[in-house]
C-alpha cells in the first residue's frame, strides 16, 4: 500500500519526467501482482479461492512440468519424476496445482542448502475409502522437528530469517488440497529428509486438453453486455476492456437496476460481480434463467464459497483479479453470437 500510494502520488504531479512516470506505474503494476498473489495464498488456506476444476492427468502435467522445475531449482539440486500411478486422473484446477508443487518444490530446495535430490512422484493410493492419486514430493534437506511439523501449514509460520519468507507455501498446499476434496500430509526427520504428500480424488472422465482440442475463443463484434458492479473503480476497469474488446457496454451498478434495463433493452449477456449489497449475481442469474432463459450470464468473483451444488457446474465464472485475455477467454468460450433482439427479459 505503500509502494501503490506514494507512486500515485508522485504521478498526480504535471511535471513529472516521463521516465519517472514509466518507472512509478510499474512499480504499481508490480506491487498489485504481489498483493493479488498473497491474497491468492491467503483464500487457497480458508478454502475461499475461486477455482476452475478441470480433469487432467497428473502423470502427463508432472512430465510437463519438469522442465521448469529443474530450472527454477538450480543446478545444485537433482530432479527426478516418476509417473507410478496407474490411473491419475483428478479434478482440480491446474494453476492452483501447478502452485502448489512449485511451493514444495521451492520449500525443498531451500532444505537443501548445499545440494541434493528431488524425487517427485505420482501412485496409487486409497483416501477416506476412494480411490485416490498421491503426489509424493521427497527431498533429501535437513528435515523438520516434531515441533515444525505440527506448524508447518499454519498461515505466516516459516522457519527463514526475517524477509526471506512469507509462510504462506504450505499453507496454500494445504488450502488448494483440501478444496480439491484431498489431503496434504508432511513427514520428515531432522538430518532425514523430507516428504510431502497431496492426496486427490481419482475420476473417471476424460481431460479437458482432450475434450477442448482445436477450441478457438473468439468475439463477434458488437455483442451487447449488461456490465453489473457495485464497485465503481472496477465497473470503470471493466466496462473499459469490454469496450476494448469491441463490446457495447451498458453499465448497471446492482442487480436491481440491472433487472430493469433488461426490461427495456436487450443483451447478449450479462456480466455480473457475484458479491454486491442487494440481491447478489447469484440471485440475479437465478432470475434470469427463468426470466430470460437463453441470455447467458457470466459471473467475476474472488470467491468459491459463493457457488454450491450443482450452481458449480452449469454457471459460468471468472476468477478475479482478472485482465483483457483473461475476460475475452471467458467470453469467448460461451460461443456467442450478435442476438440480442431474442434475449429480452420477459415477465
Amino acid at each position: 500500500m505503500t509502494v501503490i500510494g506514494g507512486a500515485a502520488e508522485m504521478l498526480k504531479k504535471v511535471d513529472l519526467p516521463e521516465e519517472k512516470r514509466a518507472r512509478y506505474i510499474d512499480n504499481i503494476a508490480t506491487t498489485v501482482e504481489r498483493a493479488s498473489t498473497l491474497t491468492s495464498h491467503l483464500l487457497a488456506f480458508s478454502r475461499r479461492r475461486a477455482i476452475r476444476p478441470e480433469v487432467i492427468d497428473l502423470n502427463i502435467h508432472l512430465d510437463a512440468w519438469a522442465e521448469i522445475l529443474s530450472r527454477s531449482l538450480g543446478s545444485g539440486i537433482a530432479l527426478s519424476v516418476k509417473a507410478s500411478a496407474k490411473n491419475a486422473r483428478v479434478e482440480v484446477d491446474p494453476t492452483e496445482l501447478e502452485t502448489a508443487v512449485l511451493n514444495a518444490a521451492v520449500n525443498a530446495r531451500d532444505a537443501m542448502p548445499g545440494g541434493g535430490e528431488l524425487l517427485i512422484e505420482t501412485r496409487d493410493a486409497i483416501h477416506e475409502g476412494h480411490v485416490a492419486v498421491a503426489i509424493d514430493i521427497t527431498d533429501t534437506g535437513i528435515g523438520m522437528s516434531e515441533e515444525t511439523l505440527a506448524r508447518v501449514f499454519e498461515p505466516f509460520f516459516t522457519t527463514k530469517p526475517m524477509g526471506e519468507g512469507t509462510g504462506l507455501g504450505l499453507s496454500q498446499i494445504h488450502g488448494f488440497a483440501a478444496q480439491a476434496s484431498g489431503i496434504a500430509q508432511i513427514s520428515s526427520r531432522v538430518g532425514m529428509g523430507t516428504t510431502l504428500t497431496i492426496l486427490l480424488p481419482k475420476v473417471d472422465k476424460t481431460p479437458a486438453a482432450i475434450q477442448q482440442k482445436g477450441r478457438l475463443a473468439s468475439i463477434p463484434p458488437g455483442i451487447r453486455v449488461l456490465l453489473v458492479e457495485d464497485n465503481i473503480q472496477v465497473l470503470h476497469f471493466a466496462e473499459q476492456l469490454l469496450d476494448d474488446l469491441g463490446c457495447k457496454t451498458v453499465c448497471a451498478s446492482d442487480a436491481t437496476e440491472a433487472l430493469a434495463l433488461l426490461q427495456e433493452q436487450a443483451f447478449d449477456l450479462v456480466f455480473t460481480d457475484i458479491v454486491m449489497p442487494g440481491l447478489s449475481g447469484i440471485d440475479l442469474a437465478r432470475q434470469l434463467h427463468i426470466r430470460a432463459p437463453g441470455l447467458p450470464v457470466l459471473l467475476a468473483t474472488g470467491h468459491s464459497d459463493q457457488l454450491v451444488g450443482e450452481e458449480r457446474a452449469h454457471l459460468r465464472v471468472l476468477s478475479k483479479p482478472y485482465g483483457a485475455e483473461t475476460l475475452s477467454a471467458a467470453i469467448g468460450d460461451l460461443s456467442l453470437k450478435p442476438q440480442c433482439s431474442r434475449n429480452r427479459m420477459v415477465e
